[in-house]
């Protein structure tokens, strides 16, 4: 984080994604489209709250504790820009991810055991697509852990990811129902 100029702002600044220093209410407003609009519907989607992340324990060296912290606080924020829902095998794509760029244990271990665990359709889709999205989305994007993400609330989604070099996600398993769920609410 320390060679790349957001990763030492954010070092510096060392920002919190907690209700106290979010308003997700605001995000909740904001146009359809937009990163903090999808973030706040991933978060109202699942019931989550970013203040359901734990606090780092047993880690004496401050940098190294905020670091573990701001991981945790933007993995829903990853699962938003990547598309992936929180499922066994959105969890799995958003840890090979993680995994590729900070080389951490458990996200390798927990990448790489949990494709073990997928359920024989969603290895198939897997395999298929998910995987290789994963690792080239780990490869080439930009280091998430430097993104100033409350900067980019505003940001239009597509926009966002592109400028971190994040390719469009998979489709998503229900996508057939999805788009007769989208005819039905149009009116005529």
């Amino acid at each position: 984080m320390l060679s790349h100029p957001d990763g030492c702002r954010i070092l510096r600044d060392r920002p919190t994604i907690r209700t106290n220093t979010v308003d997700l209410d605001s995000l909740r407003k904001l146009p359809e489209g937009t990163f903090g609009k999808a973030y706040t519907k991933f978060l109202d989607k699942y019931g989550y709250s970013p203040d359901e992340r734990h606090y780092v324990k047993f880690v004496d060296d401050q940098d190294l504790a905020y670091i573990m912290l701001r991981y945790r606080e933007i993995h829903d924020l990853v699962h938003t820009l990547l598309g992936q829902p929180t499922d066994m095998l959105g969890e799995v794509v958003v840890k090979w991810v993680e995994g590729i760029q900070t080389l951490l244990p458990m996200c390798l271990t927990g990448g790489y055991f949990g494709s073990l665990r997928l359920a024989p359709k969603q290895t198939k889709r897997f395999v298929e697509s998910h995987l290789e999205y994963a690792i080239h989305t780990g490869r080439e994007a930009r280091f998430l852990m430097c993104v100033y993400f409350e900067e980019h609330w505003e940001d239009n989604l597509e926009d966002f990811r592109s400028s971190l070099n994040i390719q469009s996600p998979p489709p998503p398993e229900n996508w057939i129902e999805m788009c007769f769920e989208a005819l039905s609410i149009v009116t005529l």
